[in-house]
């Protein structure tokens, strides 16, 4: 396993209470994400939050969980975690006297809010957070997990996947195609393998790609569309580097859920988003969390076997 970055939170939340646990997680998340960065693990910590599927959690909690496991020196990237009663929910239990791994839940209240019209409605506020306990399936005993998508043979996608990015494109309300794009090189996956336009609706995709390769540019594609990159293409054009970033996060962390190897997925490079952003951890929390939202509205739902 790689070593806890220098600069990583302790991450024992155990000796806090009630609002000091959320304000010391809040507290640590900001240090995570710039020793993340500056450690050049930005990957192994993206594998982690993709690999993570039996929950749709924020970018915050993600970070949160894996950090301490990180911690204890136990492995994160295929870290699946739950609560107490949704581990019973799949026939399975918590060990005793496991120690919980602590993310962070919203505290709500209903208001009352007037409109300028004179009519009234309650409305739901958030008004603070606190720690809530979960457990890695490490921790848990019980039945079996669901299967993983199977490794398929090099080059191609796992089963299902491909029809599943088709089905997440026309739920988005594009049409897919395949042609041949000009400058598109498959062989070295140089030039434009596809495009999104948002004139026509369409997502593009070079006919001559691989199925890893189509997967990975539906995936790339989808993320443009879901971190809302194709509605002004001046904002494009002005935060090209930002945009294409969160785009291949989202790509990286799909392609990672679906199975494919981390060599297949390696289409961009830490140093070049660590470079983008200056150092500076919260604009790379919020590329990350623009990137977590969009993977997890594209994994939502059913794939086909």
């Amino acid at each position: 396993t790689c070593p806890v970055p220098d600069g990583m939170p302790s991450a024992d939340y155990s000796g806090h209470r009630g609002e000091d646990r959320a304000k010391a997680m809040l507290a640590d998340l900001q240090s995570a994400v710039q020793a993340i960065v500056e450690s050049g693990q930005l990957q192994r910590w993206l594998d982690a939050m993709a690999s993570n599927g039996l929950n749709r959690w924020s970018l915050n909690n993600r970070l949160l969980a894996i950090m301490q496991l990180a911690h204890r020196g136990e492995p994160f990237e295929d870290a699946h975690m739950m609560g107490f009663r949704q581990w019973e929910k799949l026939d399975r239990h918590v060990r005793g006297g496991e120690k919980a791994i602590w993310i962070l839940a919203p505290m709500t209240r209903k208001i009352r809010e007037d409109a300028a019209d004179g009519t009234s409605q309650d409305k739901t506020i958030v008004t603070g957070f606190k720690g809530v306990p979960v457990f890695n399936v490490s921790q848990t005993e019980g039945a079996p997990l669901p299967a993983a998508p199977l490794v398929p043979p090099n080059g191609e996608a796992t089963p299902g996947t491909l029809e599943g990015l088709r089905d997440r494109v026309a739920a988005a309300g594009y049409q897919y195609e395949e042609t041949v794009i000009p400058d598109c090189v498959p062989e070295t996956g140089r030039g434009t393998l596809g495009y999104t336009d948002p004139a026509t609706k369409k997502i593009v995709v070079d006919q001559r790609l691989s199925g890893e390769q189509k997967a990975s540019t539906i995936a790339h594609e989808l993320g443009h569309v879901h971190c809302d990159h194709v509605k002004d293409l001046e904002e494009y054009r002005r935060h090209r580097g930002r945009q294409e970033t969160e785009a291949e996060m989202t790509a990286y962390m799909v392609n990672r859920a679906r199975g494919m190897s981390r060599e297949s997925a390696d289409a961009f490079s830490p140093g070049y988003i660590a470079s983008w952003s200056r150092g500076k951890p919260e604009v790379v929390v919020a590329a990350m969390d623009r990137a977590t939202k969009a993977f997890n509205t594209i994994m939502n739902g059913d794939w086909s076997a």
